[in-house]
């Protein structure tokens, strides 16, 4: 979800049908385009749902996927397989208020946790343990990597994942999983009373390309994982990699550009510097490890970093690509001087947004 003092800001947004990664807003002044990592909810308020709409058997719907209710068991039912979560029972809760600062306005208490929407599946968020146990409409492949999970389909396309939040800490969630093809079972543990945001997603294409390089695990590629645990080499902390897709915003090339600022919830509300340097090279998202990582000319110093959130001005980066009408770019790389959680382009429940500010100087309008 997006931080608190952004959502102003959004409130007068429209998220265009055919366009369901960019927000736009229009004041006398300026236009404003908010580019999001991950496809948005067309005619929803921010492009964001704060709670399940509970109409007929369907609590929400995403951009290639819907979540429906039958009693007591949930179905998040992807392009090509369905995943039934079956609970012990299911209460409607007016509102409540989450441990990311969030406040949901129609959710579900069940056995396992509270249930809301994610834009693309749904968050079980609990304290201590978590063990969900589901099915699949057709034999699927788990594949687990410790920190996350992921769902492939008979024809080893990824389909669904499986991502977990702990609460105020840096330490990495360590998952647990059993699989017989069709009957499933994923367990995390988190410290006794700790908070944690389980959630379960259909995969969805992404906007910014990235991949976290892990100095503790140097040979590991992390392309789908939704978190990055940014932190020091010695540590065994991460770098993100990232580069946006510049067809995301290419149609906007002949606008004046006033500013670019990128933005990045803070999962873990850690303060420390964020550091930030431009590649120079082109870089594979399936293949680039901490062993295989560029090191930037010059690091920058990240604009703002509170316990909310971390804001990088990309002003002069972005001006460079749009001067050059850039088809793609090598983008940049992130490291902080403290542990540090942070979203990846792959993170259903808190996006990546990119806010790109235009001059109104004329006719045109920033949306095409």
């Amino acid at each position: 979800m997006l931080p608190i003092r952004m959502k102003d800001d959004l409130k007068s947004g429209v998220v265009l049908e055919g366009d369901p990664y960019r927000v736009f807003l229009e004041n006398e002044q300026e236009d404003i385009v908010w580019i999001s990592s991950c496809p948005l909810k067309h005619g929803t308020e921010k492009g964001q749902k704060h709670g399940f709409v509970m109409r007929g058997d369907r609590l929400s719907e995403g951009s290639n996927a819907c979540l429906k209710q039958s009693g007591t068991e949930i179905a998040l039912c992807g392009e090509q397989v369905s995943l039934h979560f079956p609970f012990s029972f299911l209460q409607k809760l007016d509102q409540y208020d989450g441990f990311l600062h969030e406040e949901y306005f129609g959710v579900l208490q069940s056995d396992c946790g509270i249930l809301y929407p994610t834009s693309n599946g749904f968050a079980v968020e609990a304290r201590g343990k978590v063990k969900i146990q589901f099915s699949s409409s057709e034999p699927v492949h788990l594949y687990n990597l410790d920190e996350y999970c992921l769902i492939f389909d008979h024809n080893d396309r990824i389909a669904f994942s499986v991502n977990c939040i702990l609460e105020q800490t840096q330490a990495r969630p360590k998952f647990h999983m059993e699989s017989n093809g069709t009957d499933h079972v994923v367990e995390v543990t988190a410290a006794s009373g700790q908070g944690m945001i389980l959630t379960f997603n259909a995969y969805v294409p992404k906007r910014f390309f990235d991949t976290p390089l892990d100095a503790g695990n140097p040979s590991r590629n992390h392309v789908y994982a939704e978190n990055a645990y940014l932190g020091r080499e010695e540590d065994g902390g991460q770098w993100l990699a990232l580069r946006p897709d510049c067809a995301m915003f290419s149609d906007l090339y002949d606008r004046d550009l006033k500013d670019a600022k990128l933005f990045f919830r803070n999962l873990n509300g850690a303060l420390g510097k964020v550091f930030y340097g431009e590649l120079r090279f082109f870089w594979c998202t399936y293949t680039t490890v901490w062993e295989t990582r560029e090191m930037p000319r010059e690091w920058l110093e990240a604009e703002t970093v509170t316990e909310e959130s971390v804001e990088i001005d990309l002003t002069s980066y972005l001006r460079g690509l749009f001067c050059e009408r850039a088809q793609a770019t090598p983008g940049i790389v992130l490291q902080s001087t403290v542990p540090l959680v942070l979203p990846t382009g792959d993170n259903y429940l808190c996006p990546i947004f990119l806010r790109l500010r235009f001059e109104r100087t004329n006719a045109q309008k920033a949306r095409k």
